[in-house]
């Protein structure tokens, strides 16, 4: 196991000492920016292995950054742009539109963003009131049976108990390919068009 910085720009000696005990596969948690120092830090050594990391991977900043390198790498996502459920395709749309002016370089931050902010407007109904105590009690007993987001359908987003916005059947492998995140499994792919509920 290995470490590094926040700013670090060269990650060449934590991936020598990983090539010369037999590593596999590169498994990172780290930031865009740093990602793509490890991902430049393996090309310069022609290390070429699996590399995994957090959905930050699936960040357009870590894909400019990496260049070519960033193809093939993975990360684990709630959304994938491409997606064939009308509610996400439309979502897709909206914010390659959005996108062209105002540059919001994560569709996966932008789809959660959309959805909290869906369900805190439920709660603020709800309560019909915008203090934080009752908007907290509103979103642990929400009355809306469905709520469909982008991430998720819900029938009970949240409750005293269950403050997660996110279970784990809510999560898929993205892969990089061509510059986009695409699913990493033709089975993922292929349910797509399903809407994922929350799985408490």
């Amino acid at each position: 196991m290995e470490s590094f910085k926040v700013g670090d720009q060269d990650m060449t000696a934590q991936l020598q000492h990983a090539k010369d005990n037999g590593a596999q596969a590169i498994v990172m948690y780290c930031l865009a920016p740093e990602g793509a120092m490890v991902v430049k830090s393996a090309e310069k050594l022609k290390l070429k292995l699996p590399i995994v990391g957090p959905w930050g991977m699936s960040q357009q900043t870590f894909i400019d950054k990496a260049g070519q390198g960033a193809e093939g790498v993975r990360s684990s996502v709630t959304f994938i742009e491409n997606e064939l459920s009308s509610v996400s395709n439309q979502f897709s749309l909206t914010y390659r539109n959005v996108n062209k002016t105002n540059h919001i370089p994560s569709a996966v931050a932008a789809a959660q963003t959309y959805d909290a902010l869906r369900l805190i407007t439920l709660a603020i109904f709800q309560a019909n009131s915008v203090e934080g105590p009752k908007i907290k009690d509103a979103l642990e007993n929400l009355q809306v049976h469905t709520t469909s987001t982008i991430v998720s359908r819900y029938f009970k987003p949240f409750s005293p108990t269950d403050h997660e916005a996110i279970a784990l059947n809510m999560i898929v492998m993205g892969e990089i390919r061509n510059g986009k995140v695409a699913y990493a499994y033709r089975e993922d792919a292929s349910s797509g068009s399903i809407a994922r509920t929350k799985k408490n």
